[in-house]
């Protein structure tokens, strides 16, 4: 759905939940900071 590859996305979240930004579970992904998530998205 969204034209990226699992590993890829995978190795992108990771980062986003060691800095913070993301929290994952086997079923789900919690935005912990959203303003900072945006900031990264520009």
């Amino acid at each position: 759905m969204l034209g990226v590859r699992r590993p890829s996305l995978n190795r992108v979240l990771k980062e986003f939940e060691r800095d913070g930004l993301v929290s994952l579970s086997c079923s789900s992904i919690a935005l912990l900071d959203r303003k900072r998530l945006a900031e990264r998205a520009r």
